[in-house]
């Protein structure tokens, strides 16, 4: 009637194999990143008070959906699905 003995696992173990993967995919994202720089707070104002409208005028000047728009201290940070999206972004 011996129970099995465990080892905790540390979470460290874990990431140390998915490491090359998730370091792939936070590369890729900030490869798609645009910051948007605004004066003073006006963008996050903008972004707590009309959130889709904003979110229809990023996506019209990036040429279809984004994948997300984030506050980014004053201004905002938007992960583009594509670089051409992000091309978009900066004309």
């Amino acid at each position: 009637m011996n129970s099995p003995k465990t080892e905790p696992t540390h979470g460290s173990d874990n990431m140390q194999r998915n490491a090359p993967k998730q370091r792939e995919k936070i590369m890729d994202k900030l490869r798609r990143s645009v910051s948007i720089k605004g004066f003073e707070r006006q963008l996050h104002h903008y972004f707590e008070c009309q959130p889709s409208k904003l979110q229809k005028e990023i996506d019209q000047a990036a040429g279809g959906e984004v994948e997300r728009i984030q506050l980014a201290g004053v201004g905002l940070r938007v992960i583009t699905y594509t670089a051409k999206q992000q091309n978009l972004c900066y004309d």
